[in-house]
């Protein structure tokens, strides 16, 4: 799960990640959002990635940034709270989905992570 520190519509986003496993995703509060895929090159925004556990993300780079899809920067930003912290999942920043392998992988729990959410939207751009 992400959750996005509070910042203005126009601040760059930042987030915190927390490993969560699907079985225990029901005691969570969360919201899930899914996003029409666009065409654009990935990695066209840049949104950060709040310090953790050292200076490594979740694919072990050395870097607090993480590049997204337009259309996963443009969910988050309307989800995204000026004075309070909220928990999503949204592929684009849990999991790599330039990877192939860890795409396909993980579509297999898109079902209890959307029954499990509190909420779910739908951003269609």
């Amino acid at each position: 799960l992400a959750t996005l520190l509070p910042g203005q519509l126009e601040d760059s986003i930042t987030f915190s990640v927390q490993v969560i496993s699907i079985s225990k995703l029901k005691h969570y509060d969360y919201m899930a959002v899914s996003y029409a895929w666009d065409f654009s090159t990935p990695g066209d925004v840049n949104i950060n990635m709040a310090p953790q556990h050292g200076s490594k993300d979740l694919w072990g780079r050395e870097t607090q940034s993480l590049f997204i899809w337009p259309h996963a920067s443009d969910a988050i930003r309307h989800i995204h709270r000026k004075d309070t912290v909220v928990t999503v999942w949204i592929n684009g920043l849990c999991i790599d989905v330039a990877n192939g392998d860890e795409k396909l992988a993980q579509s297999q729990n898109y079902a209890p992570i959307f029954a499990h959410a509190r909420r779910v939207d739908v951003w269609i751009g």
